[in-house]
């Protein structure tokens, strides 16, 4: 991808960008992994060199880079990426914001595929917690935090295993 510059340059790129990563996550869901790891490398690598390590681009093209290791089972690499994309996000737009919940979401996902399963519930707790705090119990990525904070204790044989705010909202 060409470097932009200018206002009309920004747009384009920013076009461009999203198409590449909603590209990236249809081919992880149609299954066409090694072409989603390509274009998510492409993108980040345009993204660092372009925009910089902290803009918000470049961390959803870490984002998307770490769920398409994720989905072709390279786990190792995609906890690696979800950790360092977590502690930028953390930094950058800051804890209480939706990228950055999306991503300790993520991680917790990467961390139970492995068999991390206290830290994955530990996680999973924490971000439910967070997202009822900051968007209360009936936004969508609440109630989408609701099911995985069980899942990985039904991984543990304790399936009824409820943290203190899970049980207050189910």
């Amino acid at each position: 991808m060409r470097i932009h510059h200018g206002v009309a340059g920004a747009v384009v790129r920013d076009t461009a960008l999203e198409i590449r990563f909603w590209g990236t996550r249809y081919l992880i869901r149609t299954k066409s992994l090694a072409r989603a790891i390509l274009i998510a490398k492409q993108s980040l690598r345009y993204c660092e060199e372009a925009l910089g390590p902290d803009h918000p681009n470049t961390l959803t093209s870490c984002n998307n880079l770490a769920a398409a290791y994720r989905a072709v089972g390279r786990l190792g690499e995609a906890i690696t990426v979800h950790e360092q994309n977590f502690a930028d996000r953390e930094r950058i737009p800051g804890p209480d914001h939706s990228h950055t919940l999306q991503t300790l979401d993520d991680l917790a996902a990467a961390y139970r595929a492995v068999g991390r399963l206290g830290e994955a519930i530990t996680l999973h707790e924490q971000n439910l917690a967070d997202r009822l705090r900051i968007l209360g119990p009936d936004h969508p990525d609440t109630l989408n935090s609701r099911n995985p904070s069980l899942k990985p204790s039904a991984q543990l044989g304790t399936s009824r295993r409820r943290s203190p705010c899970t049980s207050k909202i189910l």
